[in-house]
């Protein structure tokens, strides 16, 4: 970066304990806890037309069994009960087989639900495809801004209904509750690295419309002068996609989940030399 190359890359969720050992992981997987390639420049494609190249997806199944995914739901609630955590994101694996172009798959699934933050990464053995609607951070020379996204409602099939069911989530306490947990673990994440006094919320509970459903946004920001690496100590994973507190309910998760996430609830994005980053949250 010093000598005017630009980044970009990833990072899987099980590269967490390289920042704090007190965050704890499962075993990786295959992909590599972090890559990165240096490139001399960037370049804007134009308008991608229909997916041409074909490509085959069989049907999703499970990593667990019912009964297996149940006796972990209920000890998440033991856990809560107990006191440990107050959220924890559960999440489990689902396997299909793939055939065909990679790239066209990433583009069929960006045309079907448009997003602001979708990434694809070709590493030759493995490809990437995510259309992501959620920032991890942006980073604009001493500004950072980040965007935890919990709190979800379908869309409607009608305009009333549709604006129903945008209301409601806005009003949901439950959604309300969630998403403002995930905001204080975020602004102290921040204020790990944030000059002093800066950290704010300019924007609470903010209900975005997508294809298929409603997203509950809040926008977080704040002055540094941290370096990169200093800042995803700070941040990484994002609050959002473990539940709070951080440090115990990852301990759960490591617990319960039967396989490690990898780049799932990681992060891809891109750094230019002039302090300039994006990364999102890898879902979807």
């Amino acid at each position: 970066m010093a000598r005017g190359r630009y980044a970009a890359g990833f990072l899987t969720y099980e590269a967490a304990p390289a920042f704090d050992a007190a965050l704890v992981t499962r075993a990786a997987g295959p992909l590599p806890l972090l890559w990165f390639g240096l490139y001399d420049g960037f370049i804007t494609l134009p308008a991608l037309p229909e997916p041409v190249a074909p490509f085959t997806v069989s049907s999703w199944t499970p990593h667990l069994r019912r009964e297996e995914y149940a006796r972990a739901i209920a000890r998440v609630r033991d856990y809560i009960a107990a006191g440990d955590t107050y959220q924890v994101n559960y999440t489990l694996r689902l396997r299909a087989s793939f055939a065909g172009d990679p790239f066209a798959l990433f583009r069929a699934l960006c045309q079907a639900q448009e997003v602001r933050y979708p990434a694809y990464v070709d590493l030759g053995g493995h490809a990437l495809c995510s259309a992501s609607p959620e920032l991890f951070f942006r980073l604009s020379g001493t500004t950072i801004t980040a965007r935890p996204m919990k709190g979800t409602a379908p869309r409607g099939c009608t305009l009333a209904e549709d604006e129903a069911l945008a209301a409601e989530l806005a009003a949901s306490a439950k959604n309300r509750a969630e998403n403002v947990m995930i905001v204080d673990m975020v602004r102290n994440d921040l204020g790990r690295i944030a000059a002093t006094g800066t950290v704010c919320v300019p924007h609470l509970f903010a209900v975005e419309r997508y294809d298929t459903l409603f997203q509950m946004t809040s926008t977080v920001t704040a002055s540094t002068r941290a370096s990169f690496s200093e800042i995803l100590g700070a941040l990484f994973p994002c609050a959002s996609i473990t539940g709070a507190p951080k440090v115990r309910t990852m301990q759960i998760i490591a617990e319960l989940e039967s396989a490690p996430r990898g780049i799932y609830t990681g992060c891809i994005g891109c750094l230019d030399p002039g302090r300039q980053a994006q990364f999102n949250i890898a879902i979807r």
